[in-house]
């Protein structure tokens, strides 16, 4: 067996090896073959799991414990596996870490590939005899990368407007490059790498900012979510996870600052640290089968029988009005099976910002206890939230979860994790405002004299309880009145409308917002869908002028189809449902065009 291990080596090979899962200091085989990199187990703290070998017989360690998985006997099975650690999980790691590096640097010799992984892991404790290291991934890969981006931390939950935000460059690339939402922002040859992005095409949701370094053919990226909300503020509003427009969006937020996470944070500091955050489990809110409703729920989980350890996560909603609002309510359906152990227990809470997620109010229940869920309740029940102190102001929801280093609710044999389904927030406890179905418009659909539509026909599906309806074609900037903005109102069922598209504008993203009403005028939740107007052929980026900037990012398009996610119409000049190169011939055509 050493001959064979020797000859792998001696032809250019890595050969990785569990080290063993006796818990013992002595030689286990083949992994302490010299020319083996032999692979102990660690557990979620860098500590070595108790199962694993160690002393000088282990060169390296990583993760064995907590390892998602797929059973030998499902197809569907993807558990957490608890009670199935070992050391074969944590060598695994080790050896793709290495076809990594390889599929970086393919002129990298074995004794290098074992060098970086060795020499750049991070530290544990447990091993006793000698220097074993965790491995690092991301630090091996640094050592081989001659350029690395590293996105900033976010220090609020919610940003609207232009954000600045300047990239960690690690490195001499020849240039920066700035995406949002797959359009260009910009480009810079030199530090600092600091970018302008303008958000405000996006009136409430989950944006994403892409960063590429460029040296030569090489590139690295780093990718940025953030939660933007342009809105003036909507009341009242109800959420129940169904489509994909949604009123309230997930986030992670183990990579916000430090300072962000301590306002947000409320177990105390003896349990775990911020630094566990990072380090921890990625877990999220997430969309689950199994509701009080058809359909679907929120559900704050990891996998199998527990969530995750050392996690933070939010649920937060769109800017909400209270401004006219003297009795402002949350109601909600919710079961939750939490652990709950005295002063160190897992948490849910019910969190209010009036700065967009950087100062928090823990919200209290009608009955005047603090809106905070721990312990085990099996079936859905109704929650409701008094939101009255925050009458007069434009407010953030934010549902935050919280969990120490363990990953077990309070009831065992119980799935984990808090449900969530059916928010409205509305006045005086009442969850039954009118509300309407679907809109009869098509997302993302373009209007204007390019595509020669000079009027949106707009209707809604399913009213219930709707008295009358108002469309208004809301044009930047978004819910301020404007001389461009056109509204329609109908008493009359079916509730349908034609809007005339104003053809004297630039290209831009607008909004057809959708105002409804029951016969004593109260509103229900207003539906906002993006429409395009497409007035000026070449302006790609609808910035009102045709020039470079608009063939920037162009072939990043070409091949997208109508139902892309990525898909903007503006960039589809014959408007055809796909982007191809005919395309571009309308930013040439129309080279130095402006407004």
């Amino acid at each position: 067996m050493e001959d064979i291990v020797n000859q792998l080596w001696n032809e250019g090979a890595v050969f990785v090896a569990a080290a063993g899962n006796d818990g013992v200091a002595t030689p286990h085989y083949p992994a302490d073959y010299t020319h083996a990199i032999s692979v102990g187990a660690t557990e979620i703290d860098d500590a070595r799991a108790g199962f694993s070998n160690y002393s000088q017989y282990v060169d390296i360690a990583a993760p064995g414990q907590y390892i998602k998985s797929c059973g030998r006997q499902s197809d569907t099975d993807y558990a957490d596996w608890t009670t199935s650690a070992g050391t074969s999980f944590a060598g695994p790691l080790v050896a793709a870490a290495a076809a990594l590096l390889w599929s970086y640097d393919s002129t990298l010799t074995n004794q290098e590939i074992r060098n970086l992984l060795e020499d750049n892991a991070a530290p544990t404790t447990g091993f006793t005899e000698g220097e074993v290291g965790r491995l690092d991934v991301a630090a091996a890969l640094a050592e081989v990368t001659p350029i690395r981006l590293e996105v900033p931390h976010l220090s609020k939950l919610v940003y609207s407007g232009t954000v600045s935000l300047t990239v960690d460059v690690t490195g001499t690339p020849d240039r920066v490059d700035c995406y949002f939402n797959g359009n260009p922002v910009g480009s810079r040859e030199n530090a600092p790498w600091t970018f302008s992005v303008d958000t405000t095409a996006l009136n409430y949701g989950l944006g994403s900012v892409l960063f590429v370094g460029v040296l030569g053919q090489l590139e690295a990226s780093a990718q940025l979510s953030i939660l933007i909300d342009n809105s003036a503020g909507a009341f009242p509003v109800t959420e129940s996870f169904e489509g994909t427009a949604r009123d309230f969006q997930p986030l992670e937020l183990k990579e916000y600052t430090l300072g962000l996470l301590s306002a947000i944070k409320s177990l105390p500091d003896s349990d775990w640290t911020l630094n566990d955050i990072r380090n921890g489990g990625s877990a999220t809110w997430n969309d689950a089968s199994g509701s009080a409703w058809d359909g679907y729920t929120q559900k704050r989980f990891g996998a199998g029988e527990g969530y995750n350890g050392y996690e933070i996560d939010a649920l937060v909603s769109r800017r909400l009005d209270l401004t006219t609002v003297a009795q402002p309510t949350l109601v909600f359906y919710q079961h939750y099976n939490i652990e709950d152990g005295g002063s160190a227990y897992d948490r849910g809470r019910v969190l209010v910002s009036d700065d967009n997620g950087q100062t928090f109010t823990l919200a209290k229940r009608r009955n005047g206890e603090d809106a905070l869920y721990s312990g085990y309740v099996a079936g859905w029940q109704r929650e409701e939230v008094d939101l009255s102190q925050f009458y007069g102001s434009k407010v953030h929801l934010a549902l935050v979860f919280e969990s120490d280093q363990f990953q077990a609710g309070e009831q065992a044999g119980e799935d984990a994790g808090w449900w969530v389904d059916q928010l409205t927030v509305a006045m005086d406890y009442i969850d039954d405002i009118p509300s309407i179905g679907a809109v009869s418009v098509p997302p993302n659909s373009a209007y204007g004299s390019v595509p020669d539509l000079m009027q949106l026909s707009a209707g809604v599906q399913d009213p219930d309880n709707v008295a009358r309806v108002r469309f208004t074609l809301d044009l930047a900037p978004f819910g301020s009145v404007d001389v461009y903005d056109v509204s329609v109102t109908d008493e009359t069922l079916p509730f349908q409308s034609v809007l005339d598209v104003p053809t004297n504008v630039a290209n831009q993203l607008a909004q057809l917002q959708v105002y409804y009403y029951d016969a004593s005028d109260v509103p229900g939740p207003v539906k906002t869908i993006p429409v395009y107007v497409f007035n000026q052929l070449g302006d790609t980026n609808a910035d009102g002028l045709v020039n470079d900037d608009d063939l920037t990012g162009f072939a990043d398009m070409i091949g997208l189809t109508s139902d892309d996610e990525d898909y903007v119409p503006l960039y589809d000049s014959n408007v055809d449902g796909i982007i191809t190169e005919h395309d571009a011939a309308a930013v040439g055509y129309h080279f130095g065009e402006g407004s």
